[in-house]
């Protein structure tokens, strides 16, 4: 697991066209040139190394589908009688603040309880990737 407050991880990969099978998390670049190496790479073959960095947790994350659930069992509860409730923003532009407002505090408390768990997302995004010649 890659936790924000340690050092700089790296990750490496064959062929970046295929990024999503970045290997393993390394604490150098030269670890990740010799795991390469255990794989049979070669003097003179590339691969690309890149810095491994949390996910963004918050992009998973939107009150419009918590509103538009709500809704959907509301209307579901009490039919037609609830049919014209709108929660929505769409073209709401006075409540779009509100919103934005909410929406964090929801993401918020979605990343709380993923740490209160102890389920920290065991991947990760590989950024800054360079490719590198093995020697």
């Amino acid at each position: 697991m890659i936790d924000s407050d340690k050092e700089v991880l790296y990750a490496w990969e064959r062929d970046r066209i295929f990024s999503e099978d970045y290997k393993g998390t390394f604490d150098s670049i030269e670890e990740c040139v010799e795991d390469a190496k255990k794989e049979g790479f070669k003097p003179g073959q590339t691969i690309y190394i890149g810095k491994c960095t949390e996910p963004d947790i918050s992009c998973g994350v939107f009150l419009d589908r918590v509103l538009e659930d709500v809704q959907d069992a509301m209307y579901s509860d009490y039919g037609d009688n609830a049919e014209d409730w709108d929660l929505s923003v769409r073209d709401i532009e006075e409540r779009q603040e509100i919103y934005d407002k909410y929406e964090e505090k929801l993401t918020n408390l979605v990343e709380d309880y993923i740490k209160e768990i102890g389920a920290k997302p065991n991947f990760y995004d590989v950024v800054d990737i360079k490719p590198i010649i093995i020697k």
